[in-house]
């Protein structure tokens, strides 16, 4: 049994550790089963962004944070390489991530409200997952590869508009034309 974490937590660590790199907050919760033990919210991650702005790799789970913890992360934590959210966000929050964090370039995304527009304007990564998604469509897809020659791992999970044989192959087809897929490395797993 894990102890809930709280506003108070994640505050505490925002004031004590701003050389912080790596902060796991949070659990998810189709992995662990169980009661949630998410209780912060923007109040919190907000100040963790402006104090610990060496974070390079998060994983925040809460469905009580929004956008606006997503672009006090993109504006403070320029550092950041990888990223897992299971959050409300939007593509608000997701176009500044992508704009203003350049170094990322692994992003797991458990979140069914973004687009293709906040797809679109990701750019280097070298691994990317989306969960539970029916708005993300093969033009998002397809940007975000375009931008990333050295995507090598995309993987989808029960993401509607991304589960036919037909857009399966393409988004391969896709990747095959990567940099990467010249060396043997690229990857494309899609699931339903």
């Amino acid at each position: 049994m894990s102890c809930p974490i709280t506003d108070e937590s994640v505050l505490a660590i925002a004031r004590h550790c701003p050389l912080l790199e790596n902060l796991y907050l949070g659990y998810d919760r189709t992995l662990m089963g169980g009661p949630t033990t998410w209780h912060f919210t923007d109040t919190s991650i907000i100040e963790l962004a402006s104090r610990c702005a060496r974070l390079r790799h998060l994983e925040l789970h809460s469905e009580h944070i929004t956008d606006e913890s997503i672009i006090a992360l993109a504006r403070n934590c320029s550092d950041l390489r990888s990223l897992k959210l299971q959050c409300p966000m939007t593509d608000a929050g997701l176009i500044p991530l992508g704009l203003g964090c350049t170094l990322l370039h692994t992003l797991d995304l458990k979140t069914p409200r973004v687009t293709d527009a906040g797809i679109g304007v990701l750019s280097g990564l070298c691994h990317f997952t989306l969960y539970y998604n029916n708005h993300v469509t093969l033009a998002g897809i397809t940007e975000l590869i375009r931008h990333s020659p050295n995507l090598w791992h995309l993987f989808t999970l029960r993401c509607g508009n991304l589960e036919h044989d037909r857009t399966q192959a393409r988004i391969a087809d896709l990747i095959d034309s990567n940099l990467n897929k010249q060396r043997g490395l690229a990857e494309v797993i899609t699931a339903s």
